[in-house]
C-alpha cells in the first residue's frame, strides 16, 4: 500500500490525493490534467479483480481498508482528496478524512443495486442495506465541495442526495475515449477475421467489456434465434467479448438455441491491439443497461465504440443517458429492454441486412458524435476544481 507522487514541482502550492482502483486511459487523462496545476499523489492499493463476484467484493474491501488506513495516517499532508466510485465505498470514506474532497461518479450507488433480483429471504436485508447506504450518501455528497457526473441524468440522481443547505457544486463531465479508428488500421481485415474465425460474408455486431448481471444481452441472442427460426436473411454475427457474472448463462443460452459458434461467438478478454483491431472491422456495438440504471450509469464502452465510428445498439430505458445520447445524435438505434425487445432487434437485423446504407449513415453520425467526446473534457475537472476550490 503506497502513494505514488507524480509531480514534485515546488511551484505547486496545493497537493491532491487521487483514488481510483481501476485506472484506465480515461482516468489517466484526468490525472495528467490535474498535474498541470497541482501536485498529485495517486493512491496505489489492491488491484481490482473482476473474475467473479467474490473476487470483486474482496478486492473492493481490501482496497477500501488500505485507503482507510492511509487516510488515517496521511490525510494531513493533503489539501484535497479526489475520489472515484471505484471502489463504491471510497467516496463514503472521504467523510472521515477531515479534508475537502470532490468525487467522480462513474456509477451511482446504491441506485445500481435496485436492478438486482434478490431471493425473497434476502430482500429485507437488501432493502435495509440500500437505505443505510443512501443515508451515508446524503451526508457524503452534501459535504463534498464538488461532484462530477458523466451525464445530466446522473447529475439529477446525485442531486437527490444533496440537501438544500449544501455548498456542493455539481458538474457534468462528458466521457471520452483516447482511441480512434485513425490510429488502428483496418488494412489487415482478412488477417483479423482469420484469427477470430470470422467469415468475410458476415457483418459484426460486438459487445465488449463486463458481462454483468445488469446488462440485458439475452434479447440480442433471442433476436438471432427469431431470425434463424423464421429463415429471415441476416448477415450479422454477434461477438461477445469479455468476462463477467452472466457469461456462463449467456453461453449456455446460445448453445441451447443452437446458435453457439454459428451466429453467437464468445471471446475472452483481448489484449489492447487485438481489441482495437476487432473494433476497427466491426459494424455495430451493443451497449445494454437495465431500466433501473437510467440515472445511475453511462458505460464508457459507448465512447470507445463512437471513437471507432461504430453505431450503437442501445438497449436501455428511453430516459437513460445512453438512450438519449444515441437518439439525439442519431448515431445508432435505441430499443427498450422490455418484453418486445427481442422482436424489435430481430426486425432491425432484417432491415439492416437488406439495406446496408442505413448503417453507413449511422456510422457517419457516430464519427461526428465522437468529436464531442475528446480528452479535452478532462480539463473541465481541472477548471472547475480551480474555480471552486474550497476556502479554509
Amino acid at each position: 500500500m503506497c502513494s505514488s507522487t507524480v509531480n514534485n514541482q515546488s511551484s505547486f502550492t496545493k497537493r491532491i490525493l487521487v483514488s481510483n482502483q481501476a485506472i484506465g486511459p480515461l482516468f489517466e487523462t484526468v490525472i495528467s490534467s490535474l498535474r498541470e496545476r497541482y501536485e498529485v499523489d495517486v493512491f496505489i492499493g489492491a488491484r481490482f479483480v473482476k473474475k467473479s463476484l467474490m473476487s470483486r467484493l474482496y478486492s473492493w474491501f481490501i482496497y477500501s481498508l488500505q485507503f482507510t488506513i492511509y487516510l488515517l495516517l496521511n490525510s494531513r499532508k493533503y489539501d484535497l482528496i479526489f475520489a472515484s466510485t471505484n471502489p463504491p465505498l471510497v467516496p463514503l470514506l472521504c467523510l472521515f478524512s477531515r479534508k475537502p474532497y470532490s468525487l467522480l461518479i462513474y456509477d451511482l450507488y446504491p441506485d445500481v443495486l435496485h436492478s438486482l433480483n434478490f431471493p425473497r429471504g434476502l430482500q429485507y436485508i437488501h432493502s435495509l442495506f440500500v437505505k443505510i447506504w443512501a443515508s451515508f450518501n446524503r451526508k457524503c455528497f452534501s459535504k463534498a465541495f464538488a461532484i462530477y457526473t458523466l451525464s445530466g441524468q446522473m447529475k439529477v440522481g446525485v442531486s437527490n442526495y444533496i440537501n438544500n443547505q449544501s455548498n456542493c457544486s455539481l458538474y457534468v463531465v462528458p466521457p471520452w475515449s483516447p482511441h480512434s479508428i485513425d490510429s488502428h488500421s483496418n488494412n489487415k481485415d482478412n488477417e483479423i477475421r482469420k484469427r477470430f474465425n470470422i467469415s468475410m460474408d458476415n457483418r459484426i455486431i460486438v459487445y465488449t467489456g463486463n458481462i454483468g448481471l445488469t446488462h440485458p444481452l439475452e434479447p440480442v441472442i433471442e433476436a438471432f434465434y427469431i431470425c434463424e427460426a423464421s429463415q429471415s436473411f441476416n448477415d450479422f454475427i454477434f461477438l461477445i467479448v469479455g468476462d463477467g457474472l452472466k457469461k456462463t448463462k449467456l453461453f449456455n443460452y446460445a448453445r441451447e438455441l443452437d446458435l453457439l459458434d454459428k451466429k453467437i461467438f464468445f471471446l475472452d478478454r483481448l489484449v489492447d491491439d487485438d481489441f482495437y483491431s476487432l473494433l476497427s472491422i466491426s459494424d455495430m456495438s451493443v451497449v445494454a443497461l437495465d431500466a433501473a440504471l437510467a440515472q445511475a450509469s453511462l458505460p464508457s464502452k459507448t465512447f470507445t465504440a463512437l471513437s471507432f465510428s461504430l453505431p450503437i445498439l442501445s438497449i436501455s430505458d428511453e430516459k437513460a443517458a445512453l438512450s438519449i445520447l444515441v437518439t439525439e445524435n442519431d448515431c445508432g438505434f435505441s430499443i427498450q429492454p422490455d418484453s418486445e425487445c427481442a422482436v424489435a432487434i430481430a426486425l432491425l437485423l432484417q432491415q439492416l441486412s437488406n439495406n446496408h446504407f442505413i448503417l453507413d449513415g449511422k456510422r457517419n453520425n457516430a464519427f461526428f458524435t465522437s468529436q464531442k467526446f475528446t480528452p479535452k473534457n478532462a480539463d473541465i475537472i481541472l477548471h472547475e476544481t480551480h474555480l471552486s476550490w474550497p476556502s479554509k
